[in-house]
């Protein structure tokens, strides 16, 4: 493996605040420009920036690597850690991706397929925390990265006039696993827009287990307690927010 360029400290991006409306914008017009580069040249490129970077380094040919959340502006901007995922683990290992917008479900699927990614495993529903209840989530077809479940965030109307509500079937990590026979999993992301740390919740089996790693997407400092409670060490922060490490029993 290469050795990690370990981050001592957060991005610089996560010290403002997602929902104002100059990062809305931002995010929005430098995913219209990369969108127009070629897969393989962004890529190819974004893939060799983050060789060294976590969570991207602990991956390895032949892993079995989870992404929960895979909207399809990132996927097209270049952005999206599920396809790099994908490509770190390679054809001899297995990336999985848990999407509950259609849209950005079908559009990773055949991306993959047209790309000849046949390790990619795309399941289009939910990642919750009760067994089997479905969720609705706030769908913005301009950006998909900023979509959320329902009782997650708070917006004002204006924001929220750009969302409409999907109701979505969902389950716990851990039923998700067992239902699509998905074992030895060296990794689990979770990017939900601040749904991570209740989605934790279902992955206990999971954890159990051994789980090596989980990354969690940057919302508040809480999650490292979270994770400390769970058996799990702040090993550093990445490009989406958090990577913990299990601490092995004493």
């Amino acid at each position: 493996m290469t050795k990690p360029a370990k981050s001592a400290r957060p991005y610089l991006r996560f010290l403002w605040s997602h929902h104002w409306w100059i990062h809305r914008m931002t995010v929005r017009g430098v995913n219209s420009v990369l969108r127009r580069v070629p897969f393989g040249v962004k890529y190819g490129v974004g893939l060799w920036l983050r060789r060294r970077r976590y969570p991207y380094c602990l991956i390895e040919p032949g892993d079995v690597v989870v992404q929960v959340g895979a909207p399809l502006d990132t996927l097209r901007a270049g952005r999206s850690r599920a396809m790099y995922f994908c490509l770190r683990a390679g054809n001899t290992g297995t990336a999985i991706v848990i999407e509950p917008d259609p849209s950005s479900a079908v559009e990773f699927a055949n991306v993959c397929q047209s790309r000849g990614l046949s390790q990619a495993r795309v399941i289009n529903m939910a990642a919750g925390w009760e067994p089997g209840a479905s969720l609705t989530i706030y769908v913005n077809d301009r950006h998909p990265a900023t979509n959320f479940t329902e009782g997650s965030v708070e917006y004002d109307d204006a924001v929220m006039s750009e969302y409409h509500p999907v109701t979505v079937p969902a389950d716990t990590l851990d039923a998700i696993f067992a239902a699509h026979r998905i074992e030895n999993v060296k990794l689990v992301s979770i990017t939900t827009n601040k749904s991570e740390g209740r989605i934790v919740e279902g992955l206990v089996q999971t954890i159990a287990r051994g789980l090596p790693y989980i990354c969690l997407a940057c919302a508040t400092d809480e999650y490292i307690a979270q994770m400390k409670r769970l058996g799990y060490e702040l090993i550093s922060y990445d490009d989406r927010g958090y990577t913990f490490a299990q601490t092995p029993d004493e």
